[in-house]
């Protein structure tokens, strides 16, 4: 492999390792799950309830692997 292929896939291990795409996923479930509240509030016509369960289960699961890579960057500066 070509060091700056090398190079590239290291940067972009570390932009996964640091959790910045799981704070994306967080903010992108947030707003649909909040526009699916909001249809359900103010609109006649309702979202399908699997929408909403999609929006809560991926707001879990992006929640669950900012706590993991937090963790995860934690026990990396305890073993230096």
């Amino acid at each position: 492999m070509k060091n700056s292929t090398k190079e590239a896939l290291f940067k972009f291990g570390e932009f996964c390792d640091s959790g910045k795409p799981w704070y994306c996923f967080f903010g992108v479930y947030l707003v649909t799950l909040i526009v699916n509240i909001t249809l359900l509030l103010t609109s006649e016509r309702k979202p399908r309830w699997w929408s909403v369960a999609l929006d809560v289960c991926g707001l879990a699961l992006a929640a669950s692997n900012i706590a993991k890579t937090e963790r995860m960057q934690k026990g990396r500066h305890n073993i230096g």
